[in-house]
């Protein structure tokens, strides 16, 4: 079932405060520069020509699914955490994203 973007926005936001992200007030130029951080960390990604998606500790296992309490790496799940971050952010501000696409 597809959800609409604004309904991911307020889940991806609630999940961050839920992890306390939001446990501390931060600027929106802040909030703005960890997005930025996270295109830096893709761009650093495809220069290294990883694959999109694989586990540090495994360079060649690139399966869909991960073991439990790994964190996968790759330029496409850099690109995933910019998409968050901007949920993230346009949730705090109770923006509508899917209008702005």
């Amino acid at each position: 079932e597809l959800m609409n973007i604004n309904e991911t926005v307020k889940i991806v936001h609630n999940m961050a405060k839920e992890k306390g992200c939001w446990a501390s007030s931060r600027s929106p130029l802040e909030l703005q520069m960890l997005i930025v951080s996270e295109i830096a960390e893709a761009c650093e990604e495809a220069r290294q020509d990883n694959p999109p998606i694989y586990l540090a500790t495994s360079p060649n296992f690139t399966a869909q699914e991960f073991p439990k309490n790994t964190k996968p790496s790759g330029e496409l799940i850099e690109l995933a955490d910019a998409v968050i971050r901007i949920m993230d952010y346009c949730g705090s501000r109770q923006w509508d994203l899917e209008k702005a696409i």
